[in-house]
């Protein structure tokens, strides 16, 4: 194992016992692993994605350590575990990323954004544009003539600080 060892737990004079006492820890540090869990509803969607085949295979993820506002750091998933956590309705994934420079240190919090779906276009708006009406969602267009239009509109994720427009609204 390539990787960085920490501290000495025994020294000499003190009694060992194989297979029980720790002598110290040794982690990777390049490549790294990035440990999860995701939960229930998350994991159901995207195993229907993968049904439909609208899921890569190899699942590519993006982290962003505490201290950081983007998600710079791109990996992929390499193991999800085999059950559910019925005490938490959890389960856990891992990614592996490259960490050449040492940025990642074992056991940091990172935010972790599994990427499902292949890119597609969309059209994005600001959620200050949105308005609501009792059930409903909409937003002022210009029509022809330079009127204001009334659009209801069905709303998708948020990318960047926008919102997706799933339908009722067109580029044009």
């Amino acid at each position: 194992i390539a990787g960085r060892i920490g501290a000495a737990m025994v020294k000499p004079g003190n009694l060992v016992a194989p297979g029980e006492t720790l002598l110290s820890t040794l982690v990777s540090m390049d490549p790294i692993h990035v440990v999860f869990d995701g939960d229930e509803r998350t994991y159901l969607r995207y195993q229907e994605m993968g049904r439909r085949g609208e899921r890569e295979s190899n699942t590519p993820v993006e982290v962003a350590l505490s201290s950081e506002a983007t998600f710079s750091h791109q990996g992929q998933m390499d193991f999800v575990d085999n059950t559910i956590n019925p005490a938490t309705g959890t389960i856990r994934g891992r990614a592996v990323l490259p960490n050449p420079d040492g940025i990642f240190t074992p056991g940091l919090f990172a935010r972790v954004r599994v990427m499902g779906a292949q890119p597609r276009l969309a059209l994005l708006i600001h959620d200050q544009a949105v308005l609501t009406d009792q059930d409903r969602k909409y937003v002022w267009a210009i029509a022809e003539g330079n009127t204001a239009q009334r659009k209801d509109v069905v709303l998708g994720e948020q990318v960047d600080g926008l919102r997706v427009v799933e339908s009722g609204l067109a580029a044009t």
